[in-house]
Order: structure tokens, then sequence, then C-alpha cells
């Protein structure tokens, strides 16, 4: 994909109707982030010269899918993972993963469930702390250090996708004097709460950009374009998945 600018010649009446034709449909398309208050930035493919180009150009959606099934075209080879494999943080290579996002972007997964068997990051509700300190499994210390980590400690899907995403459902609503009130999600608690969602497949392409930058296909800033610009498109998130789980990566 890339931008179309005007340079000022002369064209035709017809030319003149396809591209008013193209720019209206463009609108269109970015619908949903439009009322969330953004402002997209076109997706600019063509970028100044740089040794990644090459390899960034080649793990693309658009390079991807010109390539063979092998994923590789002489030493290049494309990283990205799926959701499956950034929700489970307690794993080695995830836990690598996400400390390459935290060092690159200040991508943080947050703290284990504390009531979970397996020490899972899924994200408990507030009753479901409250109910483990009530039988004495849980410390009402220990809940206020767990929420205190989700609420300072913790990325929010908004800080990873760039801006306040309306709709998301509360995160945690916290006891009644709301000094633990929690009302943006956490990516864990995307990961874990809403698979197959849009957010879902957004939340790994987001989070593959933010650790691997052009060895992935996208820097983080261009993944956040990209599901602004095409966010409802039909055949979107299907193209994110084919970037999950390239062989070698």
């Amino acid at each position: 994909m890339s931008d179309d600018i005007r340079k000022g010649q002369d064209v035709s009446g017809i030319q003149d109707k396809k591209d008013n034709e193209t720019d209206r449909k463009t609108d269109l398309s970015r619908r949903k982030f439009a009322k969330a208050g953004l402002i997209a930035a076109p997706v600019v493919m063509t970028l100044a010269s740089r040794p990644a180009l090459a390899q960034k150009n080649f793990c693309t959606i658009s390079g991807w899918g010109s390539v063979n099934p092998s994923g590789l075209v002489g030493e290049r080879l494309c990283k990205g993972r799926s959701p499956g494999f950034w929700k489970t943080y307690g794993s080695g290579p995830t836990a690598a993963a996400w400390a390459l996002a935290d060092t690159a972007h200040g991508i943080k997964a947050g703290p284990a469930n504390p009531v979970a068997p397996g020490n899972e990051y899924s994200v408990p509700t507030e009753a479901e702390l409250n109910f483990e300190v009530d039988e004495k499994r849980l410390t009402q210390d220990d809940k206020d250090e767990y929420v205190r980590m989700l609420r300072d400690e913790t990325s929010t899907f908004d800080d990873l996708i760039g801006f306040h995403v309306p709709g998301l459902p509360d995160l945690i609503d916290g006891p009644s004097d709301g000094v633990w009130t929690l009302t943006r999600p956490t990516i864990m608690h995307v990961l874990w709460d809403m698979p197959g969602s849009d957010a879902f497949h957004y939340a790994a392409s987001l989070l593959n950009a933010a650790a691997w930058d052009y060895e992935y296909g996208y820097t983080l800033e261009e993944m956040r374009n990209l599901i602004a610009t095409l966010d409802g498109t039909p055949g979107f998130i299907a193209d994110l998945e084919s970037l999950y789980e390239r062989p070698g990566s």
C-alpha cells in the first residue's frame, strides 16, 4: 500500500472521479477508530532507504503472501507469534519476547494472577479476589499489592494501540473508596478474556511489532497506523493471522 500524492498536474475528469471514489472508500474504512478521536496517518510502506528495508518488505502482509511456503528467502526469516504465545508469559520464550517489547517500548505484561493455578496471567475479577481473601487463601495486603501492580506497572490495551479504545469492558471495579478502581483492560486481560475478538488479534500483532520491528515486518507505529486504517476491512484479521507462527519464528 502506498500514499496517493497529488502532484498538481492536470488530469482527466475520469481519473479525478476515480481518485475521489478511492478517497471516499478509505475514509469509510476508518470509521471505527475515527470515533475514538484518532485521525490515522496514512500507512506508508515506501520508507526512506535503510538496511532493514528488504527484510521489512519481505515480512509484510503483501510480501509474505508472495514467498514460498518455507518462509525463507536466502537467509531472511520473518518473526511473529500468535495471541496464544503472548498470553503465556511464564514460559521462557514468551518472557524473552515480552522483555524485548518492554526494552524497546516500555510495554509490560504485569503481575501473575495470584488466585489461578499454574501461575497464569489471566486477570481475576474483583469478586474473585475478594472471595480468596474471605477464604483466607489470599491476604488483603497481597490483594492490594496485586491490584497496585495492575494499576501502576502494567500496560493497558490502550497503551499498546496508542489511543483510547471505546467499548472495552472495565477491568476491576475496585473497593467502594475507589482507590484501586481500574477501568481499562490490560493487554493480558484482552488476550485471556476476549479470545477471537479483533482486539485479541490486534494485541498480538502490536506485540510482534514492538518486539521484533522489521524482523516482523512492521514497526509498532506502522502496525498502529495499519490497524487504524484497515480496522473492519474484510479479510484484515485473516491477513494478520497469516503473520503468526511463521516457519522458524
